[in-house]
């Protein structure tokens, strides 16, 4: 995970690319497609026989080696997920953690086991429960693959898509999703498992509607509306980002779109630079602030001087970000 992280200014930036983008969710969509049962991964009796017989010979670690390949199928989804994800944030702490975590996850159970062995009556029975859990997993995947196609969509439909899924991933697994049947209390559970998706889901689309509206206040850049800006004695935001560039739409998501940023981006004129497609125009405008990566946002004075020093590059919370609008006139 943190090798992922480390090399995350290498992979993060290929990530970014549209038709990277596209293979991964793709990925992630047929690895969820596995959790729903349409194909199943497992390795050959015949060769989990002679890999348990070098196990033997290798000690416990040979043992544990052998417990990795056969929980590969269960948890090799989430691991490529989990590597695209940690890769693309860039932040080895996050590699250390999300990884250590899955460790966790993976050797609790069986220190459990090991304290508790006389109690393992009392443990809940394998049964068909198991496959309402394992189709949790999967739409939590599609999520995933949702996530990283949402660059590539129109703003409207990637602030909600991944809602839209927990809604229909709510009302499938409350009420459509068959195993358990036999037990009532399942039942229940189940159902209220699909409300408290759904209802969450509501509250984030109406958190994110909000959000739509900041996107008036941004416009196309143009010399012209520079030049009439600096005319008019107001200063200018300039935000050079991309259709595929996750962190800007996190950016827009996060920071932008904050009702306290929207109110203090009033008295600004802002800008908007479209790298998306590399445009003659845009690349020239670009070369001149030197712009060397997405997201970066260049604040211009009044008098039309950048102040390089509250330049922002990359990902900064709604409350830094007015800080420094405020030092701005």
């Amino acid at each position: 995970g943190v090798i992922a992280a480390l090399t995350g200014g290498l992979f993060g930036a290929a990530l970014q690319h549209p038709v990277v983008l596209t293979l991964v969710a793709t990925i992630i969509a047929i690895l969820a497609m596995g959790m729903f049962g349409i194909y199943t991964l497992e390795l050959p009796s015949s060769v989990l026989g002679k890999l348990h017989q070098v196990a033997g010979v290798a000690g416990p670690f040979g043992l544990g080696a052998i417990a990795g390949l056969v929980a590969a199928p269960c948890v090799g989804p989430f691991v490529v997920a989990l590597l695209t994800f940690v890769a693309a944030s860039g932040n080895a702490l996050i590699g250390f953690l999300c990884f250590f975590a899955l460790s966790l996850g993976l050797g609790i159970p069986y220190l459990f086991l090991a304290i508790f062995s006389g109690s393992l009556q009392r443990l809940p029975k394998a049964g068909t429960w198991m496959e309402w859990v394992r189709k949790v997993f999967g739409f939590l995947l599609l999520g995933l693959a949702a996530y990283f196609i949402s660059p590539l969509l129109p703003s409207r439909i990637a602030l909600f898509i991944i809602p839209a899924l927990a809604i229909v991933a709510g009302i499938y697994l409350g009420w459509f999703e068959k195993s358990g049947a036999e037990s009532i209390r399942f039942q229940r559970f189940k159902s209220l498992v699909g409300l408290a998706v759904i209802a969450l889901s509501m509250v984030s689309i109406i958190q994110r509607s909000y959000s739509l509206s900041s996107e008036r206040i941004w416009l196309p850049f143009s010399e012209q509306r520079l030049q009439q800006a600096i005319a008019d004695g107001k200063p200018v935001v300039i935000d050079f980002t991309a259709k595929w560039c996750a962190m800007c739409k996190k950016l827009e998501k996060r920071t932008f779109a904050n009702p306290r940023v929207r109110a203090e981006l009033r008295r600004f004129v802002c800008l908007k630079v479209d790298m998306t497609y590399g445009s003659l125009t845009n690349q020239n405008v670009a070369e001149r602030y030197d712009v060397r990566g997405l997201p970066t946002v260049v604040l211009v004075d009044s008098k039309g001087r950048e102040h390089r020093e509250l330049r922002i590059t990359g990902f900064i919370s709604p409350q830094e970000f007015i800080q420094r609008l405020k030092q701005l006139r």
